[in-house]
């Protein structure tokens, strides 16, 4: 999965804010970050206690969750649409409130990842990373930080370019360093996963639409059809069929966003015999029809990850 982790859609702003300021964020589908190269903000979001992020530190927000940072842990955001954004390219932005040179320096970034197995990943982070200055030991993601710091200070030209480039490997970084080495992480992250279950798991993911049954799984796993539903369960915390089912709607969602492709073909890609098929199926996974996903709503919030899929019954 960590193999697939390049970067897609992505959006990237060098924001400048001097004296009282609050930035309301909505919500985006991808990954959210901020890194602090200057200054100090308040990171806010709802059901996280507010987080105070100082020069060198950096917030991770991988689920895209709707949030502001301020100046202030009680300031009032305003939306960022209103605040004068200018747009460098169709990718880069600058935002700046206040004095030039003086305040806080945060470079803002909101990215997917091409391939979307990379989500099943990401769906199982938490809801906030911070990681401080000083408070890790991988020396490879300090350097980026530290070029991406002098990049935002000296602002030369190219700079906005250069900076989209180390936050997209300070971000693939973080996210591999938390796989690896973070305790909460899922059991099939973890060095001791049973190879034969990752096996079968590889085997979904490389194709989801089929119409997999116990009996195939398990024999690409090497188990009895008893054993292989113990030891996958154990793994995923889920049976076979349910992640079957999860691992398709991560692609559903992925297709629907960053896709071309029309429901019909991504029905096909994904085992259903037609795009009446795939929209109910979609509809009861989510509890919304898949136009809430591709510009039909402009206020929907349409689930992004597997944590926000309820999979109805």
């Amino acid at each position: 999965m960590l193999r697939d982790f390049r970067t897609g859609a992505a959006a990237y702003c060098r924001t400048e804010a001097a004296n009282d300021w609050a930035i309301a964020l909505p919500f985006e589908h991808g990954v959210r970050f901020h890194f602090v190269a200057r200054g100090q903000c308040w990171l806010r979001a709802a059901q996280i206690e507010p987080v105070l992020l100082e020069a060198g530190d950096l917030a991770l927000l991988p689920h895209g969750v709707s949030h502001s940072i301020a100046s202030s842990s009680d300031a009032p955001a305003q939306p960022i649409e209103t605040l004068g954004l200018q747009a460098v390219s169709t990718t880069e932005f600058r935002l700046s409130l206040g004095p030039p040179g003086e305040g806080s320096l945060i470079q803002c970034v909101t990215l997917s990842f091409s391939d979307p197995k990379a989500e099943l990943v990401i769906a199982a982070m938490p809801d906030l990373l911070v990681l401080r200055r000083g408070d890790h030991d991988h020396e490879a993601l300090a350097s980026v930080l530290d070029l991406m710091a002098a990049e935002l200070s000296a602002d030369r030209p190219g700079s906005d370019a250069i900076r989209a480039r180390l936050a997209d490997a300070a971000i693939s970084m973080i996210v591999r360093n938390w796989a690896e080495t973070a305790h909460d992480r899922p059991a099939w992250l973890k060095p001791d996963a049973d190879p034969k279950i990752l096996k079968s798991m590889q085997a979904i993911h490389s194709e989801p639409g089929r119409n997999w049954t116990i009996p195939e799984l398990a024999a690409i796993a090497g188990m009895s059809r008893t054993l292989f539903i113990e030891r996958f369960a154990a793994t995923l915390g889920m049976p076979p069929g349910r992640y079957v089912v999860q691992t398709r709607a991560v692609i559903a969602n992925h297709l629907l966003r960053d896709s071309a492709l029309n429901l019909a073909q991504i029905a096909e890609r994904l085992g259903y015999s037609d795009a009446t098929a795939f929209s109910r199926a979609y509809r009861n996974w989510t509890g919304v029809a898949p136009s809430a996903v591709r510009g039909g709503d402009a206020d929907a919030s349409p689930p992004s990850i597997l944590p926000n899929l309820k999979f109805r019954t």
